[in-house]
């Protein structure tokens, strides 16, 4: 019996090698056309996103692509029910299930899109669209809706994050993996007039039970630049970030937004958020860190400030709602600031977030080349900013220390 499984085992092996061998030797003289298949991959991707849309695939064949062996698709077209496109792109890959592949069925569990151009446009009332096909029938995708220009309410973001968490990572989520390489991405504010372009665009999303997986990069105008998350579905929801050198004005072109400052340092941070069951933040920590550049207000008298580093870690506080910032660190040259502090959410009734640090000790160095730094003992800092008015309050900023002592405040609209 033993005997007979062995010689079954090692013939199905043989076959597997022959056949292996062969796929090989076909491949070498080019891509396997598969034109008979694609109707059987566009019903699959039908039914997959919920027959919302209609795909329609150009030749397919198996070759070899950027991740090793599959299926390549040369042209790709999605429509929406109307018969208008959604996306276009050049080229594609698919991936089938494999256990459904020998039950003689085709199931699509792999998208990725290649080359893609893509345009993403904030209209002047604070709406955000992308389009995603450049043919004369193209609709464009409604991103975010126009901007209300009230305060919203505190927890509202954080019952859109539970629910985008349940989105991803839940059994209505499509697709175990969708990519987007080698794509182009271009951004146009109307109100500002202000574009930027970012090329060699990736977006890779991958859903386990339970988990979802999702990494954007992209090379803008102010270098490459990348953002990880994952989050964890079910009853203890939870996400965690990580970026690399994020452009903050790329990211206030793209949100339509304006602050009442300049800034051009990298951001980057790792961050950890824990939802509760009611959809409350009940844990968040993590770092924060910025890279090299400038700071200035947006006051024609205020010369521009170089920054060389600052971090700090951050942490909530659930019975206050506030972030707290510990161990900030600031270094410009030779000045090296220490606080810590925290940053309130709009209260009840109010409109404001409130800024509140404090510091035992500072060193600002001299303006001009040869002056001398100065050293101070305390240093605090209280402030407000009004999203809607986008308005800067500075309550107090004061210094102290032996022969030198400051008190300011301001108010920057």
């Amino acid at each position: 019996m033993l005997r007979a499984f062995v010689g079954l085992s090692g013939a199905v092996g043989g076959l597997a090698l022959v056949v292996f061998i062969g796929l090989a030797l076909i491949l070498a003289h080019g891509p396997i056309n598969l034109a008979s298949l694609a109707p059987a991959i566009e019903r699959s991707l039908d039914q997959r996103f919920g027959d919302q849309y209609v795909f329609s695939l150009g030749p397919t064949s198996i070759g070899r692509g950027a991740n090793g062996l599959g299926l390549i698709v040369e042209g790709l077209d999605i429509k929406d029910r109307s018969g208008h496109s959604v996306l276009s792109a050049p080229t594609g890959h698919v991936g089938l299930d494999f256990v459904s592949l020998m039950m003689f069925e085709v199931k699509v569990k792999r998208l990725e899109i290649d080359k893609i151009d893509l345009r993403l446009t904030v209209q002047p009332n604070g709406s955000v669209s992308l389009a995603a096909a450049k043919t004369p029938d193209a609709v464009t995708i409604d991103l975010a809706p126009p901007s209300s220009g009230g305060s919203s309410e505190t927890n509202a973001p954080l019952v859109r994050l539970a629910a985008l968490i349940d989105a991803i990572t839940g059994a209505a989520q499509t697709v175990d993996y969708i990519a987007i390489g080698q794509g182009h991405l271009e951004i146009q504010d109307q109100k500002t007039g202000r574009t930027a372009a970012f090329d060699d665009v990736d977006i890779n999303f991958d859903k386990g039970e339970r988990v979802a997986g999702l990494r954007i990069s992209a090379k803008g105008p102010s270098g490459p630049w990348s953002l990880a998350a994952q989050a964890l579905g079910g009853e203890s929801r939870s996400l965690n970030l990580e970026a690399r050198d994020l452009s903050l004005p790329d990211m206030l072109l793209a949100s339509g937004r304006t602050l009442p400052f300049e800034a051009d340092m990298p951001i980057s941070f790792n961050l950890s958020l824990q939802l509760a069951g009611d959809k409350t933040v009940e844990d968040l920590r993590g770092r924060v860190s910025l890279g090299a550049g400038y700071f200035k207000l947006d006051d024609p008298d205020h010369e521009p400030f170089l920054i060389d580093e600052a971090s700090a870690d951050v942490r909530l506080d659930p019975p206050s709602k506030r972030i707290l910032a510990e161990n900030v660190q600031l270094f410009a040259g030779q000045t090296h600031v220490v606080v810590n502090g925290a940053v309130a959410p709009p209260a009840p009734g109010e409109q404001s977030w409130s800024l509140d640090f404090n510091g035992d000790g500072a060193v600002i160095g001299g303006e001009r080349p040869g002056e001398q730094p100065l050293a101070f003992k305390t240093a605090s800092f209280q402030a407000h900013y009004f999203e809607r008015d986008q308005r800067f309050t500075v309550d107090k900023f004061a210094v102290s220390g032996v022969g030198a002592n400051a008190v300011l405040s301001g108010e920057i609209a």
